[in-house]
């Protein structure tokens, strides 16, 4: 029988194993940002995933206006429900700007035995009040096959709370067990690749582009001049207007609290926060 130490042993072997072979020679670094949320690989996977159509060339203004359209949900809680809130944009334009390029280029490096695999964390603002911020991790694998550009999440909106933080690690191919759906296109405009057996979609993670129909995706509506799209993907929570009292700023905060904009722990930490401030 195995001592204690034995088995903290045995564990810690299995799961360098792991990592070795996740994050070893056969992962290949396009791009490194800050912190371990922002990052684009390329990962050579499994044979019976492959072969992709790769190198692919993608330009980056499509692969950005993909990364616009996309749009998640939270699932409502009973079976026929249509969804618990409403939905939200996947990658502010900002960062969809920013993580565009990188994604082109990895494609156009990639070879047939590699996917790209991505994560980003992306910057929401909540309503009109931007004194408040969440960054919202977002991450997957991004690969083309069978003439389309697909698409497979592994983490949709996940709210980082410490940069120690594990992410699920699963296929996002096989299973996916995320608090959060995709909300997918009609499947005439880009077929799901997951059906079930009345042909709707099995898993909302994984959509699948035509490559023909990437250019007929409409350009986003341009921002203002010195607007969102000018801005850095992360940015700092701006003050508030001098003029602002307490008050109303806190009735702001409660208000989103009551639209379900943001959860009870968001809603006590900001209200702390205005308080300290007088």
């Amino acid at each position: 029988m195995k001592t204690r130490g034995q088995r903290i042993g045995w564990f810690l072997m299995l799961a360098g194993m792991l990592v070795a072979l996740r994050w070893g020679s056969k992962a290949e670094t396009i791009y490194q940002g800050p912190d371990n949320f922002n990052y684009v690989q390329l990962v050579e996977v499994k044979k019976d995933r492959g072969p992709f159509e790769h190198p692919a060339v993608i330009p980056a203004q499509e692969l950005e206006r993909v990364l616009l359209e996309l749009e998640y949900v939270k699932p409502g809680l009973l079976p026929f429900s249509k969804g618990g809130s409403k939905e939200r944009e996947l990658f502010p334009q900002a960062d969809a700007a920013q993580l565009a390029p990188f994604l082109s280029q990895a494609l156009k490096k990639a070879d047939p035995s590699q996917w790209v695999e991505f994560s980003w964390k992306a910057t929401r603002r909540l309503a009109q009040a931007s004194f408040l911020v969440k960054y919202l991790v977002h991450d997957g694998v991004l690969f083309v096959k069978d003439g389309r550009l697909q698409i497979a999440f592994r983490n949709i909106g996940y709210e980082e709370i410490l940069e120690t933080d594990m992410l699920s690690r699963l296929d996002p191919l096989r299973s996916y067990s995320g608090m959060y759906d995709l909300v997918l296109p009609p499947l005439g405009q880009w077929p799901a690749p997951n059906l079930d057996a009345q042909g709707e979609p099995a898993r909302r993670n994984w959509i699948a582009i035509p490559l023909d129909t990437l250019a007929q995706i409409p350009e986003p509506v341009a921002a203002p001049a010195g607007g969102e799209a000018q801005e850095p993907a992360v940015l700092p929570p701006s003050p508030p207007p001098a003029q602002r009292s307490a008050e109303a700023r806190l009735q702001e905060l409660k208000k989103l609290l009551d639209q379900d904009l943001i959860t009870q722990e968001d809603y006590d930490r900001k209200k702390q926060e205005i308080l300290d401030e007088f």
